[in-house]
């Protein structure tokens, strides 16, 4: 059944477009769209003849009114619904989710007949292409992007779990905007040039004609084929397709978070300063008992608590010591808070004892002269 229309889309062009989208990493999107209405060429035109500028006049004409005969063809009496999509700030929710249903027509474009063939195109090829495949028409995607739109729809309904397999054809009437989304385990056999043929190849010649329906059945065949020319790649996989499909979706999840928003390094942040504030804490409590330390701040009890070479630096000016006794088990806790690194005859460091004790003294013996030098 679904060999019909997919062959307006070559065996050549659609492994032209599976070449160029074979190689994913975690960071690639799992989205691509297309827009159905062409671009007028456009700039500097000083330096081009007059013939290059009739040509670049008609061709631009050309454009315009194909993009008004695909936006005739599309239009429909959905102003109510339109505007009931642009009043909610979430109008993906709007669409619902059918139990055995796989496509879902908001706009009316579609006859009974066509609705038919999809569903029984969908059912039957799900087994043979190992794809689980929605179609949503849409009349607008209000005011968020045709991209945000779709990604929506795409996690709110869970298509393709657990399997990994799911894949959505988005159409926004409004927007004349088509996207796929796919599972992150799939996505690259379904890159931005494959739709990009699709929609050259098979919507748009088709919605100029007025056939929007028939263009809708022949996107669902083209992508049921795609899919079952490729879909030995996933299955014949070292890896099992639903563990490819965990670690790429939470692989980008990291990536989206650590490159593409700022609340990750506001996360890191907040935790090294916690951190930082916990080992603050830790240190004023006792290691051996738990007791909070009292702090010396007598010159005679912080002798009491140094050893020898730091009783000589801290009699030396040399050092200033932190002091803290635990009231319970009377431990003692002794840092350094600041030490004078800056003087070039005392407080040296001692080569033997590593303490900072050494006093270097100097005496002149003999002065230096015009002819003779002096000796220290």
């Amino acid at each position: 059944l679904y060999f019909i229309g997919s062959s307006m889309l070559s065996r050549q062009q659609r492994r032209e477009g599976l070449r160029h989208g074979a190689f994913a990493v975690f960071g690639q999107r799992r989205w691509v769209g297309a827009e159905l209405i062409g671009r007028a060429a456009s700039g500097d035109t000083r330096s081009m003849t007059p013939a290059s500028i009739r040509s670049r006049e008609n061709q631009n004409q050309l454009v315009s009114r194909q993009n008004a005969e695909i936006m005739e063809s599309l239009q429909h009496e959905q102003a109510g619904a339109m505007i009931r999509f642009r009043k909610e700030d979430r109008p993906w929710e709007i669409v619902p989710q059918y139990v055995k249903r796989r496509v879902v027509d908001m706009v009316g474009v579609l006859k009974s007949e066509h609705r038919m063939e999809m569903e029984l195109a969908i059912n039957k090829v799900r087994p043979i292409c190992d794809i689980d495949l929605y179609v949503v028409i849409v009349p607008t995607v209000g005011y968020v992007t045709p991209r945000a739109f779709a990604k929506s729809i795409f996690f709110d309904w869970n298509i393709g779990e657990p399997r990994g397999n799911g894949v959505l054809f988005c159409i926004a009437q409004g927007e004349a905007s088509v996207q796929i989304v796919t599972s992150p385990g799939i996505d690259e056999y379904f890159g931005q040039e494959f739709i990009d043929l699709m929609s050259k190849e098979i919507l748009q010649p088709l919605i100029r004609e007025g056939k929007v329906s028939y263009a809708m059945v022949q996107a669902t065949y083209a992508i049921a084929r795609h899919a079952q020319e490729v879909r030995h790649f996933w299955q014949g996989a070292l890896v099992p397709l639903p563990v490819k499909n965990k670690v790429r979706f939470a692989g980008r999840v990291a990536s989206y978070g650590a490159f593409q928003t700022f609340y990750f390094w506001g996360a890191m942040i907040l935790i090294a300063v916690t951190v930082f504030i916990w080992k603050q804490i830790f240190t004023l409590m006792c290691p051996n008992c738990g007791e909070w330390f009292h702090r010396v701040v007598d010159d005679d009890a912080i002798r009491k608590c140094l050893n020898d070479g730091q009783r000589l630096e801290f009699d030396n000016g040399c050092t200033q010591f932190f002091v803290q006794k635990c009231p319970k088990c009377k431990h003692e806790a002794v840092d350094v808070t600041m030490r004078d690194m800056y003087n070039d005859t005392r407080c040296l460091k001692c080569e033997d004892c590593e303490y900072h004790t050494v006093t270097k003294e100097t005496q002149i013996i003999r002065l230096a002269t015009k002819k003779s030098d002096g000796l220290k």
